[in-house]
């Protein structure tokens, strides 16, 4: 289908003249879909109509080539060019159709279904330990498995296509055979489900789709998108360094091998004591000790297990599945071999071979600088680039400058948006900035291609990283090698002098070390004076750069001056690194009231021909005007363009639920996270995933059987769980203030401060004079925490009295007294000498009312600041998701229509909790929700139909009736065996009769079919209707029932009873009876504490013994107040610890029975509402030579337990014992065993 459309599908295929309002776009993107074609690949520019208007000119993509799927099929290199404009205002098109392209030796890749055929495990295992092969290296062991799993395939059909035809043919001949048992129909039924299965998750690793899990088949949708993304891709020509075309797999690969090996070739580094001489060494010995330590086989299991296991794999063919699901094989080996690499420094070098996989940097590529050229890595290889990382992360922040944000733990790509978007906004309004600064943005080309590997190497002696660190990081950077993969097929291979691939885990890294000469660069010329970087207020810090990896955007005094000490940096930089600035894709954004004269010298001395800005920065809009929604109508377009896709009509609704959640909800989360987005694209965008839901396409008008707001709300309340984008975009917001609020040293946050809350609290700031549309948006996301944000008191020194501290629910102050002062400090509360609660200064200042909440407060011993927590999570850690409900929540009154499984919430929650197809669940849900487009149904909506049951033509046809009490549906239950006098009688309601199907599943073991078919016979009954209403079929009910009852067997067969063995291993794993006896010369301290809700007072106990089992000491003890009862069980710990310690004992294990505070313990997670035990917890740990923290299971830590219950109820607040007490004796000699 081709000719000139005189019509667009996007806004985006128009430039020039009015936007294109969405509505006005549909008809034609309604013919797309139901023709189901998408365009061909093209070449030249897509802009295929120009015309002129008085003072502008107007270009758009009317003219365009499409193909259904099929036809792409039969001619896979078909493609589109069009040519440039002569005489006509429309661009001639030619289009190439090409049926085949050039052939070549495909490489071995390891199929990921193969993990799941028991046999080729012993093929693994044959060919990994092959005794007729030598075992010096992995790489031989890797061949020898590659060549036996190839010649298994051979031997064996792995074709799930063609074994479905083969299957579907038996089956055919077997139904019409009258001699074919009924166990043989139901084996070959069961082969073909698992054909089915096979073939979907073949085509789901091809797909590349990550975010759609297997449940229901949604292989034709894997299919699709598959051979979408290949057309897309294929590579048929390219065009030479002389202009002219070159085709062919072979010599597409030698022009590739040509341009890549010059790029990774070494220009020879010059100047680097004058780039280097302001680096100044940062890495400790204590942090260098870190990183040299001995590596372990748990760190490299888990740096392979941290790989994506359908990654594309590198030059050997087998991705990280292989190596995760035959760890137990291969593990040995290849830990013996990366173990020997961080020993010796060295590795074969085929390790570190790599294939270049292409990837278009624009829509239609012409030559090769149009590709970015990422680098597919060996596992083995990643291995060790993963465990440098993880090291390297972790000392990143004290090494990098604050102006880098990307790769480093704790900063954040927002932080660049939003300073960037500050002084663009004051370079616009802000009379100083606006007179005489500006903005450089500077592309790099091929940043990372071009770092030079001496120079590299010299940043990391500078920064004072150990010799072997160093030995480490360049072996992995020296030894590579590449080939090229045109279409699938490697080709060639060279070595490289220069520049970090793309692919490699460890480059973004060592890339922002590098990176980070410049910076120091810049910041030195700030402090010397050759540029004055600009300050958006007063008494703000001044900002001369901002970097996001090789995006680099500088800010300073439009002179000549600064302009010619910038670009000798610049110069300098670039002769030491490699690096090298495109100036054609620059461009300077000059203060709005700066001269035209200097602008002119600006440009010149810079050697920048473009000036206005470049429009975006990190993907979203530098500044904004009013029409705010134009600025984002970017969004709408994208998701528009995924969810209207000609694949997704082959998706489930499962299929399409996860798409909506998983793709369409994360495309505008990342404007979201910056800008609030205008309620009107909010609601378009909403309305285009409601209409995607109930109908095939975005546009085309369904019946909406349930309202946008009830899908919303969460499953167990009877909606879907859907997001409304307004308050969501609002949680997000209230996310990047929460992130403020923890890390207030940030550059962001001091630039924030100083020109918006300069003497004040971030939460209660005000708008400001004329805010920037950023600040505005935090402030949209400021309101919503305010409404669970409180003050977690420390030493109370950073707190008013006046705040919210209180724990209560919502936060509040303390009502004060008539004479107490709301801005006094909670410190004057404390006792100074004690540390503890001053009980006269609190009847003196607060209402007696709350005085026995402030005693529930915990207060450390030590000096810990006070900090903001948020009230509407277990830890206190702010959550998009919990700060989604609480604006979804809040914004609710008891007017809001609620949906119909609303006033059942627990048919809601049982519902979404079956282990059952995901297309039942969904099924059930709308059956529940009056959903579904039955007589009754339909009347409620005043569509006029015939009211009765098609089949027996007396009851008028609703839920109850189709589905239960119809003498076709009572026959079909009284043959399952399930009791009708209730399912079947018209007294009980449909949701009752729901409630008792949920109790029979419950009831009924997971390996039995009659757990699961009264689901199955529900969904059959359905069909069956639908088959006599629509195509005059009619099914009887021994039929329906067979079907039913062959859909669950399948359903046990294929799913429950092949999850079963996996579940079962999960129970009864390293589950102990008995208490475990600490190391010699080690004591174990045992802990537990007994909480009460209702008046917040807790038992507390701990007891130590020894390597023997020995009782040493114990103690229990009442504390009255304690808001929860992990506040209790973090008590109960400081009071063993500080006990063991003035015991004596220095090697000591401390064991409890809550896992959540182990954990946060042991790795450091972050606990705001415990924050304060904790880091008394950690202050006390460093006393001790020895200590470990270890969780147990409450059967194993039953003395500690009955001594805290034992407190909880006794009189006495503190018990101190040295010998076992009389009830004590006989659990610990038991436990001693």
């Amino acid at each position: 289908m081709c000719g000139d459309f005189n019509e667009i599908l996007n806004a985006n295929e128009k430039k020039g003249g009015r936007l294109r309002e969405n509505w006005s776009l549909i008809d034609f993107r309604n013919m797309v879909n139901i023709c189901k074609v998408s365009d061909l690949p093209f070449q030249g520019n897509n802009m295929t109509w120009l015309g002129k208007r008085r003072t502008h000119i107007v270009e758009s993509w009317i003219d365009r080539a499409m193909a259904n799927d099929q036809w792409k099929a039969h001619f896979p290199a078909s493609e589109v060019e069009y040519l440039e404009l002569i005489e006509s205002d429309h661009r001639p098109a030619i289009i190439k159709i090409r049926r085949t392209t050039e052939k070549g030796t495909r490489p071995f890749l390891f199929d990921t279904r193969l993990c799941k055929i028991p046999e080729v495990e012993l093929v693994v295992k044959n060919g990994w330990n092959d005794t007729s092969t030598n075992f010096s290296t992995v790489l031989e062991r890797i061949r020898t498995c590659r060549h036996e799993i190839s010649r298994w395939k051979r031997e064996n059909n792995t074709n799930s296509a063609k074994r479905i035809k083969e299957l579907i043919s038996f089956i055919d001949k077997a139904t019409t055979d009258p001699g074919t048992s009924t166990e043989t129909l139901r084996r070959l039924r069961r082969e073909l489900l698992f054909a089915y299965r096979e073939e979907e998750r073949y085509w789901k690793v091809k797909s590349r789709n990550q975010w759609l899990n297997e449940g229901d088949l949604n292989t034709r949708y894997f299919h699709a998108a598959t051979k979408n993304r290949i057309a897309r891709n294929r590579l048929t020509s390219i065009q030479g360094p002389d202009g002219v075309d070159i085709f062919g797999n072979k010599n597409i690969a030698t022009e590739a091998q040509r341009y890549f090996s010059d790029l990774f070739t070494s220009s020879t580094p010059r100047n680097l004591t004058a780039a280097l001489q302001h680096i100044k060494p940062v890495v400790s010995t204590e942090v260098n000790e870190s990183l040299l330590q001995e590596i372990t086989t748990y760190e490299i299991r888990q740096a392979l297990f941290a790989i994506g296991a359908t990654r594309a794999p590198g030059p050997d063919g087998f991705n990280a599945a292989f190596y995760q699901h035959y760890w137990n094989i291969v593990g040995p080996a290849i830990s013996t071999e990366v173990k020997r690499f961080f020993r010796t420094g060295s590795f074969d070098k085929d390790w570190n071979h790599t294939n270049l996989c292409l990837i278009p940097k624009i829509k239609q590529p012409k030559t090769m600088k149009d590709f970015r050229p990422i680098s597919l890595c060996n596992v083995i290889y990643k291995i060790i680039s993963k465990i440098l990382v993880k090291r390297l992360k972790s000392v990143l922040s004290s090494v990098v400058s604050e102006n880098q944000a990307a790769f480093i733990p704790g900063r954040h790509i927002t932080d660049n948006v939003f300073i960037a978007h500050e002084v663009f906004h004051s370079l616009r309004v802000k009379k100083r900035c606006a007179k005489d600064y500006m903005a450089v943005k500077t592309d790099i080309s091929k940043a990372y291609d071009r770092i030079e590997w001496r120079f590299l190497e010299e940043v990391l002696k500078k920064k004072g990283f150990a010799n072997q660190w160093i030995q480490w990081i360049m072996t992995c950077v020296r030894t590579v090698s590449f080939s090229v993969l045109i279409n699938g097929i490697p080709y060639g291979r060279f070595e490289a002098t220069r520049g970090l691939r793309q692919g490699d885990p460890l480059s973004p890294y060592l890339f922002i070390l590098c990176s980070d000469v410049l910076s120091s660069m810049l910041t030195n010329a700030q402090m010397t004076g050759e540029i004055k970087g600009i300050r958006v207020s007063n008494g703000g810090p001044a900002i001369s750069h901002l970097l996001f990896a090789d995006d680099s955007l500088f800010f300073l005094k439009a002179d000549r001056k600064n302009s010619s000490n910038l670009l000798k940096i610049f110069e300098e930089y670039g002769e030491a690194s490699g690096q090298m600035i495109n100036l054609d894709k620059s461009a300077i954004t000059f203060g709005s009231h700066v001269y035209q004269s200097t602008r002119d010298h600006v440009m010149q001395t810079l050697k920048i021909p473009n000036s206005g800005g470049g429009g975006k920065y990190l993907g979203l809009p530098e500044q904004f005007g009013r029409k705010k929604k134009e600025m984002f109508q970017f969004i709408s377009d994208s998701v528009q363009g995924k969810i209207s896709g000609w694949q997704t009509k082959f998706l489930t609704a499962a299929g399409k639920e996860t798409l909506i959640k998983s793709v369409a909800y994360a495309m505008p989360v990342y404007s979201m996270n910056v800008f609030q987005l205008p309620k009107e694209l909010c609601s378009e965008i909403n309305s285009m995933i409601a209409r995607f839901w109930w109908g095939t396409t975005p546009d085309k008008k369904k019946l909406s059987w349930v309202s946008w707001q009830k899908m919303t709300t969460p499953k167990k309340q009877g909606g879907l769980g859907f997001r409304d984008l307004h308050q969501f975009n609002q949680a997000l917001l209230a996310s990047q203030v929460w992130k403020l609020l923890q890390r207030p040293e940030s550059l962001l946050y001091r630039m924030l401060k100083a020109r918006y809350f300069r003497n004040g609290n971030m939460l209660t700031a005000t708008r400001g004079t004329r805010p920037s549309y950023g600040w505005s948006s935090l402030r949209f996301g400021c309101e919503l925490l305010r409404v669970g944000t409180q003050k977690n008191i420390g030493d109370g020194r950073s707190t008013k009295l006046g705040e919210p501290w209180l724990p209560t629910n919502p936060p509040r102050p303390p009502a004060l007294l008539p004479t107490t002062d709301p801005d006094v400090n909670v410190c004057s509360l404390i006792n100074p000498v004690t540390h503890q609660w001053d009980e006269d200064k609190l009847s003196e200042m607060i209402n007696q009312n709350d005085i026995p909440i402030i005693w529930k407060i915990y207060l450390p011993q030590a000096q810990i600041s006070d900090s903001y927590i948020w009230s509407h999570t277990k830890d206190g850690c702010f959550t998009v998701k919990s700060g989604y409900w609480t604006a979804a929540t809040r914004n609710l009154d008891d007017a809001t229509p609620s949906p119909p499984l609303a006033a059942n919430p627990d048919i809601a929650t049982s519902l979404w909790q079956l282990n059952i197809a995901p297309k039942l669940k969904h099924f059930l849900w709308r059956t529940a929700s009056r959903a579904i487009g039955l007589a009754d149904n339909l009347r409620r909506r005043n569509i006029i139909i015939n009211p009765y049951c098609a089949r027996c033509c007396t009851e008028f046809e609703t839920g109850d009736h189709v589905f239960f009490s119809c003498p076709h549906a009572v026959s079909i239950w009284r043959a399952t065996g399930l009791d009708t006098t209730i399912i079947c009688d018209q007294n009980h309601s449909f949701e009752d009769k729901l409630r008792y199907l949920f109790t029979v599943y419950k009831a009924t073991p997971p390996e039995e079919l009659n757990r699961y078919l009264p689901f199955w016979t529900l969904w059959r009954l359905w069909k069956s209707r639908n088959d006599l209403v629509f195509n005059r079929s009619m099914i009887d009910a021994i039929d329906t029932l067979n079907y039913a009852t062959a859909d669950a067997k399948e359903w046990l067969e294929n799913v429950i009873l092949k999850e079963k063995p996996h579940v079962e291993l999960a129970r009864q794993r390293g589950r102990r009876d008995n208490w475990l006896k600490p190391e010699r010369g080690w004591v174990k301290c045992n802990y537990d504490a007994s909480h009460r809700d209702e008046d917040g007072d807790s038992g507390m106990g701990w007891i130590i013994r020894d390597s023997h089992g020995s009782l040493l000491h114990c103690g229990l003890g009442k504390f009255e107040g304690r808001m929860t009862a992990e506040e209790a069980e973090c008590s109960a710990l400081i009071w063993g610890i500080q006990a063991s310690w003035a015991l004596g004992y220095r090697s000591i294990v401390f064991e409890g029975d809550n896992k959540n505070i182990t954990r946060t313990i042991t790795d450091n997670l972050p606990n705001l509402r415990l924050r304060t035990y904790l880091q008394t917890i950690q202050l006390w740990r460093s006393n001790f030579t020895n200590v470990k923290f270890n969780f147990t299971h409450r059967e194993q830590n039953a003395c500690a337990d009955l001594l805290a219950k034992k407190a909880a109820t006794g009189l006495s607040l503190w018990n101190l014992y040295h010998s076992c007490p009389p009830f004590l004796m006989s659990l610990v000699n038991c436990e001693c065993v």
